[in-house]
């Protein structure tokens, strides 16, 4: 046993000195065999998630600036695809109607039973919301968000 845990180290240890190549970086610092990329944030439009309701859903979708998006569900296989023009404009619009940053970051309910609790990530600022506790500006975005899942 104390064999094979040596072996997977010592394995483990190879793996990632190979990682760190050895490239040069050049005058201004830089790595000249790395291009430099976005970050997953710049490149995330929003972040949604559903979870509860009478099925009890867990549901999350991640759409990408220029419409790719990928869509997580409980029991069911990860689904990928591309939004339209007019349905990635559609959430941009919901978003910006929100004014997104002066949202509270937690609305909690405790009226409504068996109801959806939503979390929204956009420009890195996170709202959560249950049903029953949506602020007004941001219905437009739930619903929009949620036409993307039916």
């Amino acid at each position: 046993m104390r064999g094979r845990i040596g072996l997977v180290f010592v394995l483990l240890t190879l793996v990632l000195s190979g990682c760190a190549g050895t490239s040069q970086p050049d005058q201004a610092g830089q790595n000249p065999s790395i291009a430099p990329s976005a970050s997953v944030s710049e490149l995330t439009l929003v972040e949604f998630s559903r979870q509860g309701g009478l099925k009890g859903a867990d549901d999350h979708l991640i759409v990408s600036r220029d419409g790719s998006y990928t869509l997580t569900r409980r029991n069911q296989p990860d689904a990928s695809g591309k939004l339209t023009a007019d349905q990635v404009g559609a959430v941009q619009q919901a978003l910006d109607a929100a004014n997104f940053t002066s949202l509270p970051h937690v609305n909690k309910s405790a009226t409504v039973a068996d109801g959806y609790t939503y979390r929204i990530v956009y420009d890195g600022y996170e709202v959560q919301a249950e049903d029953g506790a949506v602020p007004p500006a941001l219905k437009n975005v739930v619903e929009t968000l949620n036409s993307l899942l039916s």
